[in-house]
């Protein structure tokens, strides 16, 4: 009940649950930000409530506050699906900063679970191949709290509901491309982080509300060299890939796109589907220099460049999955 009392100081509405059963109906019902939990409650104990959580498909943020300091117990809620701890008794201005730092990541956070999940649920790797995969990005977790906590300062929500299609489209097209199912979910993480780059342009550029001028377009181009100095020299697979697709996303197929001027094959894959994907929805969407347009004109325009601009073979698949891009810009989901 305290520490429900300091919540609603910080202007946060507590739901409470006096155990994981009754805590489950709540979310069945409503959508919250964030969850916080003990691992030792009646009823339904935490290891098995972020188990039943997570495989509801609620990618929701849980962090455990507990007195257990035991490494086997922490490291089972973590396997679980929990992502982050507070040792009890709780120290109120370190769940304070806890709390604001991860609603401005929430996105990391939802992304990770999802993109965990979707490994097991699908079959694509067995549990111990998971768990290699896990440690092999162990230091993810870190480094895109601190990558995405710079996205979050910037100000222009339209990119930041850009970066979660992106992500989601590109997966799309990898999986109806039969590209390798680690390759896929990792395309799928790391493809949001395609426009990182862009913190580091003036926002009188940036956030410029009619055409670039010539000499603000090239400053705008720093954007991709910027996202790969951001995301490069990391021992994440992940970010390795999102550092690739940084400084490959506005290549062309024929030469014509920036930094590098690289064509055709010379694109590493990750960069020739988010280049479509990247295009395509910068068409189809509002942006604060332009109106949204339909999403016949986004697959007429596509189409039109295939073999200039973009790949052909992405391209094709692009219009193969159609009917599903076009049920997720309806307000449907990707599956």
């Amino acid at each position: 009940m305290i520490i429900s009392e300091y919540i609603r100081e910080l202007n946060y509405e507590p739901i409470i649950a006096s155990n994981g059963k009754e805590a489950l109906k709540i979310l069945k019902k409503e959508a919250v930000s964030v969850i916080l939990m003990d691992i030792y409650m009646p009823v339904m104990g935490g290891f098995e409530t972020i188990k039943k959580i997570r495989d509801m498909n609620i990618p929701t943020p849980i962090i455990i506050l507990t007195t257990a300091t035991n490494e086997s117990d922490l490291k089972q809620a973590a396997k679980n699906g929990a992502d982050d701890f507070l040792i009890k008794p709780v120290n109120f201005d370190e769940l304070k900063i806890r709390l604001n730092t991860i609603l401005k990541v929430k996105i990391f956070y939802e992304n990770k679970n999802q993109f965990f999940a979707s490994l097991l649920n699908e079959n694509i790797v067995a549990l111990e191949n998971l768990e290699n995969l896990y440690k092999k990005n162990q230091n993810l977790v870190f480094e895109l709290l601190e990558k995405m906590y710079l996205v979050s300062e910037f100000r222009d929500d339209e990119t930041y509901e850009h970066t979660k299609r992106v992500g989601s489209l590109s997966k799309l097209i990898a999986q109806a491309m039969n590209l390798d199912s680690n390759l896929i979910n990792e395309i799928y993480f790391a493809a949001p982080l395609h426009d990182i780059g862009k913190i580091g342009i003036r926002d009188n550029i940036l956030l410029k509300p009619g055409k670039l001028t010539i000499e603000e377009y090239e400053v705008m181009k720093d954007h991709a060299a910027i996202g790969y100095k951001i995301l490069s020299k990391s021992e994440s697979s992940i970010l390795k890939l999102a550092a690739s697709i940084a400084i490959t996303h506005h290549e062309r197929w024929d030469g014509s796109g920036y930094p590098r001027g690289l064509k055709r094959n010379e694109i590493p894959i990750e960069g020739l589907i988010v280049g479509v994907v990247d295009s395509f929805d910068a068409i189809v969407s509002k942006r604060i220099y332009k109106d949204k347009r339909e999403l016949k004109e986004g697959f007429d325009e596509i189409k039109r460049l295939s073999g200039i601009m973009y790949s052909p073979k992405v391209v094709e698949t692009l219009f193969k999955i159609k009917d599903k891009i076009k049920t997720f810009y309806e307000g449907g989901k990707l599956n």
